[in-house]
């Protein structure tokens, strides 16, 4: 810390008195700012910067409590040895929001007294801090909260990647999420790192040992992932305006748009010398975007007279990039990071493709995939290039999905920017930024897009052109739910709750789909989808149980009406149920015996797990179940299987596992890979694995009614020798 020119010496902590007399001292905390201020001015100057402080905002609270705050905040930020202190003069803000957090919690919880907080009362905040993370509300960039402060900022994340375990680590955790927790927690952290000099002063640390074996950036992590568990799915009547707004948009609003910006652009920077004649340019410009836009909210409320054309046109086009990009997260549900990847090559050919779009032929031919290349950063030392299945068409067709749609939107808008833009870099960029509020024509002015941005400009998006508050507000009443929605109109609304919308999509349309989830997330695992995006509120709850309820219904009759004998273990268990199944369906169709098969599974309480390669009824033999066993763990109790050790072979081995049809095109697959595996390999014994998965692929085919391969897998024959 630099410390100031003024004559006044701020207070030494090694000479730490008690506190009541240190209060009665009012010492000088820096050149300009004395104890009993209400705001503290640090010594210290970043170039650029306002000069740093603390505005200590406790009202409320008791005069002994706020003095300790206070200490705390000097023994972090006043200088020690060497004139270095624990906390840059930077981090001050930081330690405000969390210091004015950890007052306000002792305030509602009635401590008193640092010295009351002990490791019961940490329990306590625990659960206080889990709740404010998991409210669908917007506290998470609340005036309280500062933005990023670059290099000059703490960066509370620095630890995550180590302390974090890998279970958690794929989750995708808003940034701000992680934020929010990760500092409101470091205030436990910062009474144990200063314990000794709040004990010269008076004041007792007992919350001790709180991060022994954990680090304040694991933990947050956790919570955070917690947070976002219980975060309720965007419900459908908050998707279905937005999405349905954004749509119109890429018609000819996109179209105009477009025009207007180049016409705009192609009129140059104002001219002094000539004033009238631009300016009536433009006008005339604006004027026939009103004309065509008619009626379109922003530009109603921009509209006031004297307004700057290029202010007009510049909204315009953000608010159609707006359209894009929410178009693009709830149809490919990518992280943010990823949205802002995307690169293209220059174009002029507004009929070709942007070349960040490939389209393949799918296996059979029948359809063409739409596959979008991107980067992505998650668990990546440095961006690596990935791509996202989009979209897909019937073969020879010249339909679009509205995802490529708007890629192409984005690709057209910005190509103007993209031309003039200063870096080779931002001259790949699919989306860019500008400085101003205006239309900018100095290339200084392009910049990247942000995450921050695109967040904020979507959620201005949905209240001011959705208006999604005046679309709740019937509904409101007898929803509860939708009120957060409707009394912020939308500006409540993440981005990864987008992500997880187009997972309860998919999962609507085919539960299982979850590992073809799994990839287009670019998870580590399975069990990181499953256990991070399976909806853990009430409706979503009922919603799932539905569809496996559903699900399991089309398994007993199939299994019934089936004349192959039994291959997993749950189906030899059914067996000796066919008698009552027999009776249940009457000779019925599916349809008609659907209610008597529901009420039979609802009487025996069973549940159904489904997975790529089959399905789990656990409550037949939880104590059973092969997953729980191989990990140690043998319990009547369990209610569904470990999804961590859930595997094929494991799974074929278990009393719990059924198979229906739907299976057939996994084990299908899974017999010519490894087939293929085995007879590229020599068949050497170092491959016999890929045999005998691909002979018990082939016996699963075989029951289950599916087009068996001619070709036998040979058991016994295996070559002797070295694999090189």
């Amino acid at each position: 810390m630099i410390s100031g020119s003024s004559k006044h010496q701020p207070l030494n902590l090694r000479d730490l008195e008690p506190l009541a007399e240190l209060v009665a001292r009012d010492p000088w905390i820096s050149g300009r700012s004395r104890w009993s201020d209400k705001r503290w001015y640090l010594d210290g100057k970043t170039p650029g910067r306002a000069p740093f402080s603390i505005h200590w905002r406790l009202d409320g609270v008791n005069a002994e409590l706020a003095n300790e705050l206070k200490l705390l905040a000097a023994c972090l930020l006043l200088p020690r040895h060497a004139d270095i202190a624990l906390q840059k003069f930077s981090n001050a803000t930081l330690i405000e929001v969390a210091l004015v957090y950890l007052a306000r919690f002792m305030v509602e919880e009635r401590y008193e007294s640092i010295s009351d907080l002990d490791v019961a009362a940490f329990a306590i905040f625990r659960r206080h801090l889990e709740g404010a993370a998991s409210q669908p509300f917007d506290i998470l960039t609340s005036d309280t909260d500062p933005e990023d402060d670059g290099d000059e900022a703490e960066d509370f994340s620095s630890q995550a990647g180590s302390d974090r375990d890998v279970a958690a680590d794929d989750i995708e955790v808003d940034r701000p999420t992680f934020n929010f927790v990760s500092l409101r927690l470091k205030p436990w952290s910062w009474l144990h790192q200063v314990q000794g000099d709040l004990g010269r002063a008076g004041v007792t640390v007992n919350a001790v040992g709180l991060f022994e074996s954990r680090t304040v950036a694991s933990m947050a992590m956790q919570m955070s992932s917690e947070g976002l568990k219980r975060l309720e799915d965007l419900p459908d009547e908050v998707i279905l305006p937005i999405i349905g707004e954004a749509h119109r948009l890429m018609g000819a609003p996109a179209d105009q748009t477009i025009w207007v910006q180049d016409e705009y652009l192609r009129i140059g920077p104002r001219d002094l010398s000539i004033p009238f004649q631009t300016t009536d340019k433009r006008n005339r410009l604006v004027n026939f975007l009103d004309f065509k836009l008619d009626g379109e909210r922003w530009l109603q409320e921009s509209g006031a007279a004297g307004r700057d054309p290029g202010m007009r046109v510049a909204e315009a086009v953000r608010t159609i990039r707006d359209a894009c990009l929410i178009i693009l997260n709830a149809g490919i549900g990518w992280r943010i990071s990823e949205a802002a990847s995307v690169e293209v090559e220059p174009m002029s050919d507004d009929t070709a493709l942007p070349s960040c779009i490939e389209i393949r032929p799918s296996s059979s031919g029948t359809n063409e995939h739409f596959w979008l290349k991107g980067y992505l950063s998650k668990n990546q030392r440095k961006p690596t290039p990935t791509e996202w299945l989009i979209g897909a068409r019937v073969s020879g067709s010249d339909a679009e999905p509205m995802t490529v749609r708007a890629v192409r939107v984005l690709e057209r808008l910005f190509r103007p920017w993209r031309e003039n833009a200063p870096t080779p870099f931002l001259r790949r960029q699919l989306v860019l930024n500008w400085y101003n509020s205006s239309i900018t024509f100095d290339p200084q002015h392009i910049v990247e897009i942000r995450a921050e941005g695109m967040r904020t400009s979507a959620q201005a998006f949905i209240e001011r052109q959705v208006g999604l508050a005046e679309i709740l507000k019937p509904q409101v009443a007898s929803k509860p739910g939708l009120a957060p929605y409707y009394e912020t109109g939308g500006r409540c609304i993440r981005p990864h709750q987008w992500r997880r919308a187009f997972h309860r999509m998919i999962f609507r349309t085919n539960p299982d789909l979850g590992p073809a989830i799994s990839r287009h997330f670019k998870h580590l695992s399975l069990a990181i989808t499953e256990n991070g995006y399976i909806a853990r509120s009430p409706a979503a709850l009922e919603e799932s149980e539905a569809v496996a309820t559903n699900e399991l219904v089309r398994l007993l009759y199939e299994r019934n009406e089936a004349d192959t004998p039994a291959v997993a273990g749950a189906d030899r268990i059914l067996e000796r149920h066919r008698a009552r199944l027999s009776e249940i369906i009457d000779g019925d169709e599916l349809d008609n015996a659907t209610d008597r098969l529901r009420g039979f599974i609802e009487h025996a309480d069973l549940r159904l797990w489904p997975a790529e390669h089959g399905s789990c009824l656990i409550g037949l033999n939880p104590d059973k179940a092969a997953c729980h066993v191989r990990g140690g763990r043998i319990d009547w109790r369990v209610e569904e299987p470990n999804v961590e050790r859930r595997n094929p072979g494991l799974c074929c081995s278990c009393p719990n596992f059924i198979l229906g049809k739907a299976d057939i095109p996994f084990w299908q697959r899974r017999y010519e890979e490894n087939r293929t595996a085995w007879e590229r390999s020599g068949k050497i014994e170092a491959f016999r694995a890929a045999r005998d998965r691909a002979h018990q692929a082939r016996t699963i085919l075989a029951h289950l009614g599916a087009p068996v391969p001619a070709d036998e897998i040979d058991q016994t024959e295996i070559v002797r020798g070295d694999h090189r």
